[in-house]
């Protein structure tokens, strides 16, 4: 993890009772294959943590032909699609000791879709992050790494700075 804030690239944040961590993950799976170990690790030191998963996860079409095996997927497939990824967050942030139904936000943008959103008009993707952001005041926030080749990893980082303007809050940044 590579603090985004001052601090020494790569070395690992430092965690106390009390802090309040914000992790922003673009799809399900996101939180626990890129912070599955952080969580455990907020949750041991006694610090606050909540998950923003900001997309549906539905637009991931190469596993789901594979594990339902179909090769058309119609807007019923996808929304089935993103219903089992959803539920496979869930129960993987139980496994990890966090509590979906306080501890989870979905914000269910379109998966795919972020940086189309984004260019149609930012404020539709800023005023909820930052009404989030407003009522978790984080003491941290964590997001995919600015150079993530996946677009809506890497537009993450931006869509923060651009939410927390204005809003007075000043977190450490972790990418």
């Amino acid at each position: 993890m590579t603090a985004l804030a001052p601090g020494a690239p790569g070395a690992a944040p430092s965690i106390a009772a009390g802090q309040r961590w914000l992790v922003l993950a673009p799809h399900p799976d996101d939180e626990t294959i890129a912070t599955g170990g952080l969580l455990q690790r907020l949750r041991a030191c006694g610090a606050s943590l909540h998950v923003a998963l900001l997309t549906d996860g539905g637009a991931n079409p190469w596993p789901q032909r594979w594990l339902e095996r179909l090769w058309r997927l119609d807007a019923a497939a996808r929304a089935r699609w993103a219903r089992r990824r959803r539920e496979e967050c869930v129960a993987a942030l139980r496994v990890l000791g966090v509590d979906p139904l306080r501890e989870l936000s979905a914000l269910a943008w379109d998966d795919g879709a972020l940086t189309a959103a984004f260019c149609a008009g930012p404020e539709s993707l800023l005023q909820p992050l930052r009404t989030l952001l407003v009522q978790q005041a984080p003491t941290d926030v964590v997001v995919p790494a600015a150079d993530d080749r996946h677009p809506d990893h890497n537009l993450c980082p931006v869509l923060l700075e651009l939410a927390l303007d204005g809003t007075g809050l000043a977190p450490r940044r972790h990418a």
